[in-house]
C-alpha cells in the first residue's frame, strides 16, 4: 500500500499541474485542465486554512464526533462518516475569518463557473479571459491567502512556475493598460480634433444620459466631460440555520461618454481606472420559512450575475431582488 498523500502535498500538486499546463497550454485540452486542476488547488488552500481554525469545520456536519477527531486523549480511535464542504461553502465559512477583500468572490465564483462547465457540460473557452482570470485574480488570491496562513507560496508553487505566472502578469497588465489608453486617446482626437467648438458645446450642453440609481456619473478620462459609469449588483447567497444571508456588491460594466465616444466594456480596463467605485452593500437576511431541507429558493439565480447554472424557471419571480440598489444603498449610490 502506497503512502498516504496529505493536503498539502495534495494541493501542491494540483496547483503545480494546473499553472503548468496553464503556461504550457496549446490546445484547448490543456486550458481545461488547468482549470480543473487550479479550482481542485484553490478548494484545497481554503480547507486548509479552515482546518487551521478547526478540523471540524471542514466537514459538512458538525457535532461532538468531529471536535473530538484530533484529540489524543479519547479512550477509543475517533473516525467520521461526513463528507467533507463543498467549494461554496468553503468560501462562506472562510469569509468569517480572512481579511481577504470581497472583490475576490467575484473571481472564484468565475473559476467555479467554468470549472464546472469543463466537467458537466459542453464548453467553450477565451483562452485571454482565462488567462487573466487565472493569472491576475487567481494567482494574486492564492498568494495572498498563503500569506495571510503564515505560509511561504514555495510550499505549493515552484519558484520556477511562480516566476512565470510574475512575467505573464506583467505583460497582461501591460496590455490592459495599453489598451485602455488607446481607446482614450481615439476618444480625445475625436473630441478635440474631428469635432468643431460648437459641436463640443452642443455635446457638452446635452444631458441624455438615463442614470439608475445604481449608476454613477464621472469625469471622462478622455475629454473630462460628464461620462456614466454603469454598474450591476452581484450577489451571492449563503445559507445558514434560520436565514438565507444575501451578499451584495456593485461591479463595474461600462463606461459611456456621449461627449468623445469613449467606450469601455472590458473588466480589467474598467477596474484599472475606476476600481474606487466598486462597493459592497448591506447584507439581507431571510429568515427560512421552511424545513432546511426543503426550502425552494436556495439557490435562485439573479439577472446581474451570469454565473450561476440553474436555468430562469428555477427562480420564482417574486423571490429574485430587483435590478436596482436595494434601500439601504450606501452614500456613494445616487437615488
Amino acid at each position: 500500500m502506497s503512502n498516504p498523500i496529505d493536503i498539502r502535498t495534495n494541493a501542491m500538486l494540483c496547483l503545480n499541474f494546473g499553472y503548468g499546463s496553464l503556461i504550457r497550454a496549446k490546445t484547448t485540452i490543456d486550458y481545461r485542465n488547468s482549470i480543473v486542476s487550479v479550482h481542485n488547488g484553490v478548494e484545497l488552500l481554503m480547507k486548509i486554512y479552515l482546518m487551521e481554525k478547526n478540523r471540524a469545520l471542514i466537514y459538512q456536519k458538525i457535532n461532538y464526533t468531529s471536535l473530538l477527531i484530533d484529540r489524543t486523549d479519547t479512550v477509543n480511535k475517533i473516525t467520521i462518516d461526513s463528507n467533507t464542504i463543498n467549494y461554496a461553502e468553503c468560501q462562506t465559512r472562510l469569509s468569517n475569518f480572512s481579511k481577504l477583500p470581497e472583490q475576490y468572490s467575484v473571481h472564484l465564483k468565475k473559476l467555479n463557473h467554468f470549472r464546472n462547465k469543463c466537467v458537466h457540460f459542453e464548453y467553450q473557452i477565451s483562452h485571454r479571459k482565462l488567462k487573466i482570470l487565472l493569472i491576475v485574480h487567481i494567482f494574486e488570491y492564492i498568494s495572498v491567502l498563503i500569506k495571510e496562513m503564515g505560509l511561504e507560496i514555495d510550499l505549493f508553487l515552484k519558484a520556477g512556475i511562480v516566476a512565470s505566472l510574475s512575467r505573464f502578469k506583467e505583460s497582461i497588465d501591460s496590455q490592459t493598460k495599453s489598451s485602455f489608453y488607446e481607446k482614450v486617446e481615439i476618444a480625445k482626437n475625436h473630441y478635440f480634433e474631428d469635432l468643431t467648438p460648437q459641436e463640443r458645446d452642443q455635446k457638452k450642453n446635452t444631458e441624455d444620459y438615463i442614470v439608475r440609481s445604481i449608476d454613477k456619473i464621472v469625469a471622462c478620462p478622455s475629454c473630462q466631460q460628464k461620462a456614466i459609469l454603469k454598474r450591476k449588483v452581484q450577489r451571492q447567497r449563503e445559507r445558514g440555520v434560520e436565514f438565507i444571508i444575501t451578499k451584495s456588491r456593485l461591479i463595474l460594466e461600462e463606461l459611456a461618454c456621449h461627449y468623445c465616444g469613449l467606450n469601455i466594456t472590458e473588466y480589467e480596463e474598467l477596474i484599472f481606472k475606476f476600481a474606487i467605485e466598486e462597493v459592497s452593500l448591506p447584507d439581507k437576511r431571510l429568515r427560512l420559512s421552511y424545513p432546511n431541507d426543503d426550502y425552494p429558493y436556495d439557490d435562485c439565480p439573479n439577472d446581474d450575475y451570469p454565473y450561476d447554472d440553474c436555468p430562469d424557471d428555477d427562480c420564482p419571480d417574486d423571490d429574485c431582488p430587483d435590478d436596482d440598489c436595494p434601500d439601504d444603498c450606501p452614500d456613494d449610490c445616487p437615488k
